[in-house]
């Protein structure tokens, strides 16, 4: 996993990026983890396929404070 793909898990769970901005999919998947009905393995999966699929639009700092593309 690529560091910017557990920044964007991050965001997502702490709602800097909408649960919709990677799709569907992980709109789901944060939804099926904020309700343990999903593990963080399957989480992150999840994640990084909404991010190869946004062609990465987000970028984060090495703090993993959020940069649009």
């Amino acid at each position: 996993m690529s560091e910017n793909v557990i920044h964007a898990a991050r965001a997502l769970l702490k709602g800097t990026i909408s649960e919709n901005a990677l799709g569907t999919d992980v709109m789901y998947a944060v939804r099926g983890f904020r309700a343990g009905l999903m593990d963080k393995r399957g989480f992150l999966e999840a994640v990084a396929r909404g991010y190869r699929k946004a062609g990465s639009a987000f970028r984060f700092d090495s703090q993993g404070n959020l940069h649009k593309a």
